[in-house]
C-alpha cells in the first residue's frame, strides 16, 4: 500500500478484529458446553425415563440412561420427587435446590460461569426428576482479568509494531536533517517506502541535493570572484606605485582606468548573476512573442556586429508566444549573441534560428569561430570559465567569463535548458524552452 492513511486504517481494523477474536475465543473456552438431547427436550426425556422405569424397572432405566448419556458430556441423574437417585439410591436433593432454567445462559468473559450449573425437569406426573449437571470447561477458572491481560497484551504488541513502523522512518529522517543542518551536505534519507513518509524523505533528498549544489556553486563562485579580483587589484597597486615614481604618469593612470573598468564590468555581471538566480516565485511572466523579442535583440546587436564586420542572419516563424520574463530572457539571448559576435572572424555570419515544435521551443545561435574543445563543452556555462587553450576565447578577448553562466541561469528560470556543440566551424548554442501552448 502506498497510502499512509490506508495503512493506519487497515492496522486499526486488524487490531479491533484481533481483540474481538480474542474475546470470542475466550468466551468459547470458558462458557459451559451445551449437550445434546438433554437440553433440547428435558420433559420428554423425563417422561421416557419414567416409562422405562415403570415398564422394566431399574435395568430398563439404566439402559435408557446409557443411550442418553452417550450423546453428551454432562452428568445426568434420575431421581424421585424428593431427590433419591433411582439407579444408585444416592441422595440428590442438594442438586434439586441448585435448580436453574432449562436453557443455560451464554457466559461472556466478563461474567464467568459458576463451578457447576444444575438444570432440573419434572416428568408430567411429577413423580420423577430429570437432573443435568454441566461439567465446567477445562479453563472455567479463568477470570475476566486473565482475559483482559492477554487480549490487552496482543493489542499492545500490534500497536507497538505499527507505531515502530511509523516512527522509525521519522526518527531516521530527523537524524538526517540534523546531520544536514550541521553541515554534512551529503546526508540523504534514501527511503524505499512508497507512502507519504517515503514521499517526504524523497522530497527532502531532492531539496538537499539542490541546496548542496547551490552551496557548492556559491563557494566555488566566491573562490572564483576572489581570484578574479586579485589580478586587477594587483595591477592597480602596481600602477599606483608607478604613478608615484614615474614622471610620465599617463600610462599608469590608463592602466588604473582599465582595471577599474574591468572591476566595474565584473560587478555588473555579478549583479546579473544574482538577478538570474533570484527567487523563481518572484519573477513576472507574461505571454509574449519570442520572434519579436529575437528581432529586437538582433537589431540592437547589429551595430556591434557591423563594427566587427560580422553579418547577423535571423530566421523565425511569424509568431511564437511564450510565457517569459522579457528583460531576463533578453539579457540571456543578448549575452549568447554578443559572445558569438566577439569570437566570429571578419566577414563571417552568425545564424539565429527559432524553431517551434509541439513540445518545445528551440533557439539556436551559431558563430563560425574557433569552437570549443569537446571535453570542456559542458563547462563553458560555469562562472568564470574560459577556454585558455584557445587564444581566441581567453580573457584577453574581453569579458569576465560570466555571460554564458548568466544566460543559463535565466533559461533555467524559464524551466528551460542550454547546451552547446561544435558546428565545424564555429560553436552552436541551443536555448530550449517547454512549449505550453
Amino acid at each position: 500500500m502506498r497510502s499512509l492513511y490506508l495503512k493506519v486504517l487497515v492496522w486499526s481494523i486488524a487490531t479491533v478484529v484481533a481483540a474481538m477474536a480474542g474475546l470470542f475465543l475466550h468466551a468459547a473456552l470458558t462458557s459451559p458446553r451445551r449437550g445434546g438431547p438433554p437440553f433440547q427436550s428435558g420433559r420428554i426425556l423425563a417422561d421416557f425415563a419414567q416409562r422405562s422405569y415403570t415398564a422394566e424397572g431399574v435395568e430398563g432405566l439404566r439402559t435408557f440412561m446409557k443411550y442418553v448419556s452417550a450423546d453428551t458430556d454432562a452428568e445426568i441423574h434420575v431421581t424421585d420427587s424428593i431427590g433419591k437417585d433411582l439407579l444408585t439410591g444416592d441422595d440428590r436433593s442438594a442438586l434439586l435446590r441448585e435448580h436453574r432454567p432449562e436453557r443455560p445462559r451464554y457466559f461472556w468473559p466478563f461474567f464467568p460461569p459458576p463451578p457447576r450449573l444444575v438444570f432440573t425437569t419434572a416428568s408430567t406426573d411429577g413423580t420423577l426428576r430429570w437432573i443435568i449437571v454441566l461439567k465446567p470447561a477445562a479453563n472455567a477458572n479463568a477470570t475476566p482479568s486473565d482475559a483482559f491481560i492477554w487480549i490487552l497484551a496482543a493489542v499492545a504488541i500490534l500497536a507497538y509494531l505499527f507505531t515502530f513502523y511509523l516512527v522509525s522512518p521519522l526518527r531516521k529522517l530527523a537524524a538526517v536533517v540534523e546531520r544536514f543542518g550541521s553541515g554534512d551536505l551529503a546526508a540523504r534519507a534514501r527511503s524505499q517506502r512508497r507512502d507519504e513518509l517515503g514521499n517526504l524523505a524523497r522530497a527532502f533528498d531532492q531539496m538537499a541535493e539542490r541546496i548542496g549544489k547551490l552551496v557548492t556553486t556559491e563557494r566555488r563562485l566566491l573562490q572564483d570572484i576572489s581570484h578574479e579580483l586579485r589580478t586587477p587589484l594587483a595591477r592597480m597597486r602596481f600602477a599606483v606605485e608607478v604613478a608615484r615614481t614615474d614622471p610620465n604618469r599617463r600610462g599608469a593612470l590608463d592602466r588604473i582606468k582599465k582595471e577599474c573598468d574591468r572591476l566595474a564590468l565584473l560587478t555588473h555581471e555579478l549583479l546579473e548573476v544574482s538577478v538570474a538566480e533570484g527567487d523563481p516565485g518572484g519573477r513576472h511572466l507574461e505571454r509574449s512573442d519570442l520572434s519579436e523579442l529575437l528581432a529586437e535583440i538582433t537589431a540592437d546587436a547589429s551595430i556591434e556586429a557591423a563594427d566587427r564586420n560580422v553579418r547577423l542572419s535571423l530566421r523565425t516563424p511569424p509568431e511564437v508566444r511564450l510565457d517569459m520574463d522579457r528583460e531576463l530572457l533578453r539579457r540571456a539571448v543578448d549575452n549568447v549573441l554578443r559572445n558569438a559576435i566577439r569570437y566570429s572572424p571578419d566577414g563571417e555570419s552568425i545564424d539565429v534560428t527559432l524553431v517551434s515544435g509541439p513540445a518545445e521551443v528551440n533557439v539556436s545561435i551559431r558563430d563560425r569561430g574557433p569552437g570549443v574543445p569537446v571535453d570542456v563543452l559542458d563547462q563553458i556555462f560555469d562562472p568564470f570559465f574560459r577556454v585558455d587553450t584557445h587564444r581566441a576565447r581567453n580573457r584577453d578577448s574581453g569579458g569576465v567569463g560570466l555571460g554564458l553562466a548568466i544566460a543559463q541561469r535565466a533559461v533555467q528560470r524559464h524551466h528551460g535548458a542550454m547546451k552547446a556543440e561544435n558546428a565545424e566551424p564555429g560553436l552552436r548554442v541551443f536555448l530550449t524552452f517547454p512549449n505550453r501552448n
